[in-house]
């Protein structure tokens, strides 16, 4: 399916399982063509097998899929092989790659600090120790960084960029004086309980979870490649996102006034 605060400023607006759960209904009630239908499934049943025939046709090894009503989870439901090598079957307890869905969590923790008044975003970037190229004359700052307008004349531009994004890592780190992955773990996972959210196992940021690497890494999803040993990223399973918090916002759309970069 993206790896934490001494005070939980804020809470978002939106967790994770809706925007899945949205991704997934919207795939399988309105995609035309390939014989998925625009009709709303009937029954539980028939959602199911939806949505079992869209991994299948979409050749996705795993998903796990999850429903709730307000802060309760009403169902939850593995498809698919989640290690294929071993045949383990995807479950509720399946751990994912959130991959670039780690975003949101870093940019809820720089916001925190921003309001704590410890960054600032019009902070420029050489202040963390950064150098990066723009047109003469230009200052490339905190907030071009997180809303991906750092290229070209900084604010003028939309081109997405995680490399550029992962250097707000740096940034917090100075910021909150300690890394990326332990800010996370105190200021977002333990605060929220998210006991099966954690930082790549292979990598030594791991250790802030206070989790059993073993039994963690037991129930992970086997289907994506190996992630490079640094990678802070996190991964989870879907119940865990109870979100009953509204945090700072992030907007993580593209600014409507800024023409967008193709890459």
């Amino acid at each position: 399916m993206m790896a934490s605060v001494h005070r939980l400023a804020r809470r978002p607006t939106v967790g994770l399982v809706s925007l899945l759960g949205i991704g997934i209904v919207a795939l399988t009630t309105s995609c035309g063509g390939d014989g998925i239908t625009s009709t709303p499934a009937a029954s539980i049943q028939e959602f199911e097998q939806r949505l079992e025939e869209l991994r299948a046709s979409s050749h996705i090894s795993a998903i796990t899929a999850v429903m709730s009503n307000g802060q309760q989870v009403v169902w939850a439901k593995g498809y698919g092989i989640a290690d294929i090598s071993t045949q383990r079957s995807a479950a509720d307890t399946t751990v994912y790659h959130l991959a670039s869905l780690t975003k949101p969590f870093a940019a809820t923790v720089l916001l925190q600090l921003v309001e704590e008044g410890k960054v600032s975003l019009d902070d420029p970037i050489s202040m963390y120790g950064m150098n990066l190229p723009g047109p003469a004359g230009t200052v490339i700052r905190v907030r071009h960084l997180l809303s991906h307008t750092s290229e070209g004349v900084p604010g003028t531009v939309y081109s997405y960029n995680g490399d550029r994004f992962a250097l707000l890592e740096a940034v917090i780190a100075q910021a909150a004086g300690k890394p990326l992955d332990a800010a996370l773990q105190e200021r977002i996972l333990t605060p929220l309980g998210l006991h099966r959210t954690a930082p790549n196992p292979q990598s030594a940021s791991f250790a802030v979870s206070g989790l059993n690497k073993t039994t963690f890494e037991s129930n992970m999803a086997r289907g994506r490649s190996v992630l490079p040993p640094a990678s802070p990223r996190l991964l989870s399973t879907l119940p865990p996102f109870r979100w009953r918090w509204t945090a700072t916002r992030c907007c993580c759309r593209q600014p409507k006034h800024l023409p967008t970069r193709r890459s």
